[in-house]
């Protein structure tokens, strides 16, 4: 949206796991929209080169199939199983704070170790895989 591109956001859910969550967009493109991973740089498409939306990777899992590579980690068939749409403009940004809470025990240990880069790799750290 600041670049002037139409854009959405998209939440993914496996919906097999209690716990994983990821964000990519979607982007008005040659008047489709097209699903994109900025955290992978993957630029979801058909084989001939028409933007794939998040609708059509979850319905053709081939699709999601297509992009996946071991820098693009989020790239898995099954955290296609869930999406939600959400309409933000950027320039509304004022109506959308919706800030109930600081940050909880739940996420602080969450964010100090993200702000390290993870030392020790990607882990649970509060027992979701088990649940």
């Amino acid at each position: 949206q600041v670049a002037g591109i139409a854009s959405r956001i998209i939440n993914l859910y496996n919906t097999d796991q209690a716990y994983s969550g990821h964000v990519i967009i979607e982007a008005y493109r040659n008047r489709k929209w097209g699903a994109v991973d900025s955290s992978t740089a993957v630029v979801y498409r058909y084989p001939d080169g028409t933007p794939a939306s998040t609708w059509d990777l979850i319905n053709q899992p081939s699709l999601t199939e297509l992009h996946q590579s071991p820098s693009a980690y989020y790239t898995k068939v099954n955290q296609f199983s869930g999406a939600a749409i959400v309409n933000y403009f950027v320039w509304k940004s004022n109506d959308y704070d919706y800030t109930s809470s600081g940050i909880n025990e739940y996420t602080r240990p969450i964010l100090e170790i993200s702000s390290q880069g993870w030392p020790g790799g990607l882990r649970w750290l509060h027992g979701e895989d088990s649940i």
